[in-house]
């Protein structure tokens, strides 16, 4: 943990829920993060304050999602990571390219990027085919 803010106390529901964090190959949400270190110690409560806390210190990334239900939560690694959110499975794929940076540049010459964020919505490949399928049971 070395990126531990000077003067946040380690305690045991910090610890917990960073580790959970820190585990996760993809953001979770607060219910998640719950469930995960839940063994009756922490109320869900605790998840949404620690988490609060985490974000004001910028250790975490929130990652809002399509509504108010789904935001996510997420280390922050101080990664530059772009992606594609399924709208049907809430799978994400990560984006290899990013044309952001080089194309504020040449519209805003002398402006300096400190952080961008960009999630692109739509369907993945199963769940369109889930689609299709439905509508062919329908259509017959």
């Amino acid at each position: 943990m070395n990126v531990w803010p000077k003067g946040m106390k380690r305690t045991k529901s910090r610890v917990a829920i960073y580790k959970v964090l820190e585990a996760a190959s993809q953001p979770l949400s607060p219910k998640e993060i719950h469930a995960k270190i839940n063994q009756g110690d922490f109320w869900l409560s605790t998840v949404y304050r620690v988490l609060g806390q985490f974000e004001q210190e910028k250790m975490i990334l929130r990652i809002a999602g399509m509504d108010v239900n789904h935001t996510l939560f997420e280390l922050n690694r101080h990664e530059h990571k772009h992606f594609a959110v399924c709208i049907g499975c809430h799978q994400r794929f990560e984006l290899d390219d990013c044309p952001i940076h080089e194309d504020v540049h040449v519209q805003a010459e002398g402006f300096e990027i400190t952080e961008h964020r960009v999630e692109v919505f739509g369907y993945c490949a199963e769940c369109l085919e889930k689609m299709r399928l439905s509508k062919v049971k329908h259509d017959a």
